[in-house]
């Protein structure tokens, strides 16, 4: 009967059902997804009988001629000397195995009955689907309900949970302070005392304050009266209204300072080219030196042979 069955088995690979002469059909049928207990089943590929499919059709004949080197006849006379066997065996036994297929057996009635095996693995449809394993949820009796008591923390222990926690994070936030002390002894003071201490200081020195200034304004009016002396001599001034001339520059500078004595402070000696020119007024523009003149020949008499003199 293994034999019967292992050609069984390889045909229904590739056939959707096979008949065994005398004894019924075995057919591959498709079975949903199944959910048990502890698992699910997936879907599978499974085997049914149909006892009334006794007729040969020749498949499983040819089938073990072939494999096994025989002649159809003698292929069909074994399959009968099988079935005889198995229907032999049922009368005296209550099961008989028929390899990975599954069982056959005779009901109440006398009937036969297929019990095909739990997983048909010789089908390749069928391999990789396992079952998978769960645990049911166990159900909670009434007794197992007890009642949780939840302690949450006073408000005022919260308030200050949130405190410290906030001081933390400004702490990690603010960027390092130098000279910490100072800035601390600093803001302790009230604004009246930060502000009378700064008054004392400026009060503590008046003197030394009129000092400097004094020393300043004696220093600019140095410069100032220096610059006015040198005016022309810093500025370039092209333009030089002459009153006289001398060969020497001792004779030169004595008519200056002489100018100076009657109030022309800006006369001055201009460097020589053929001889010491003295220049009661330099400009820079050339309009200008000769309205001085003008102006000078009407106001003052004693200058009427001025003329200007162009230094390029």
């Amino acid at each position: 009967m293994e034999k019967l069955s292992y050609y069984v088995e390889k045909l229904l690979v590739r056939y959707d059902y096979v008949i065994v002469p005398d004894l019924g059909g075995f057919m591959v049928q498709n079975q949903s997804a199944r959910i048990l207990q502890d698992r699910i089943v997936p879907p599978l590929l499974t085997l049914g009988f149909n006892p009334l499919l006794k007729d040969s059709d020749g498949l499983l004949a040819i089938a073990i001629a072939q494999e096994e080197g025989i002649s159809y006849q003698s292929a069909l006379e074994w399959i009968r000397k099988e079935v005889e066997l198995i229907h032999f065996q049922l009368q005296s036994a209550k099961i008989i195995s028929l390899g990975k297929l599954g069982f056959l057996k005779r009901n109440e009635l006398g009937k036969l009955v297929f019990v095909p095996a739990e997983r048909v693995d010789f089908l390749p449809a069928n391999f990789g689907m396992t079952d998978i394993q769960f645990f049911p949820k166990k159900s909670i009796s009434s007794s197992q309900n007890k009642k949780v008591t939840i302690t949450l923390p006073s408000a005022s222990s919260m308030r200050n949970v949130a405190a410290t926690a906030l001081v933390c994070v400004l702490l990690l936030v603010s960027p390092r302070i130098a000279d910490t002390r100072r800035s601390f002894y600093t803001a302790s003071f009230p604004l009246e005392m930060k502000r009378s201490s700064q008054t004392e200081k400026i009060i503590e020195k008046p003197t030394s304050v009129n000092s400097s200034s004094q020393v300043i304004n004696t220093i600019s009016e140095l410069l100032t009266s220096e610059q006015e002396e040198n005016t022309a001599t810093t500025l370039k001034c092209p333009y030089h209204v002459i009153v006289a001339s001398f060969y020497t520059e001792k004779a030169a500078e004595k008519f200056c300072e002489s100018l100076h004595s009657i109030g022309f402070e800006k006369a001055h000696v201009i460097s020589p080219q053929k001889n010491y020119k003295v220049a009661l007024q330099s400009f820079i523009e050339y309009n200008d030196a000769v309205e001085f003149l003008h102006h000078l020949h009407h106001s003052e008499p004693q200058f009427a042979s001025a003329w200007v003199f162009i230094d390029k």
